[in-house]
């Protein structure tokens, strides 16, 4: 009976460890990247967007190319090293190829549907989030998506949940 009780008592605290170590952290690229609350942020005001993001990125803009984006931000996400971008763009959602996705689903944030996919390819993931913008043909104004995507090297749920706090921020000028 006292090594049941034992036996029981370390399952539990292992279990209780495992919980308080996978709430705190994530192992990402073999470095430990804290899950912060999002009270800690700061705010990037681009000259058509603004949005909150986690103190420890470093957005900045990008130099445009002619013809395909409009404003693109470089996030600057600590420990990754692949794409990590989001802007406006001169192509139409329903143009956009979605059809390699691992997963994909649809959102409202702010009034505004968004694609939300997960691509997996060559070893690499990619989270994307992708929206219709209006678009007036009669203005020198040719947006007509928006999107952000970052590719890792590994599936981070943290990550996730920081992209979406991202959108959910979003405000266009």
């Amino acid at each position: 009976m006292k090594k049941i009780i034992v036996f029981l008592s370390l399952v539990i605290l292992m279990g209780l460890g495992f919980k308080y170590w996978q709430d705190k952290t994530f192992w990402f690229n073999q470095k430990q990247v804290s899950q912060r609350p999002i009270s800690q942020v700061k705010k990037y005001e681009g000259n058509s967007v603004i949005f909150e993001y986690p103190k420890e990125w470093n957005p900045s803009p990008k130099n445009l190319e002619s013809g395909v984006q409009l404003e693109t931000v470089v996030l600057g996400i600590p420990g990754v090293s692949g794409d990590q971008e989001l802007g406006f763009l001169v192509t139409s959602l329903n143009e956009l190829n979605f059809s390699d996705l691992y997963s994909q689903e649809y959102k409202i944030f702010n009034s505004r549907e968004w694609v939300l996919g997960v691509r997996k390819k060559d070893g690499l993931v990619t989270y994307l989030y992708y929206t219709n913008f209006p678009h007036d043909p009669s203005t020198e104004d040719r947006r007509q998506s928006f999107g952000l995507h970052v590719t890792t090297s590994l599936e981070n749920p943290a990550l996730e949940k920081q992209l979406e706090n991202l959108i959910k921020s979003l405000e266009f000028k």
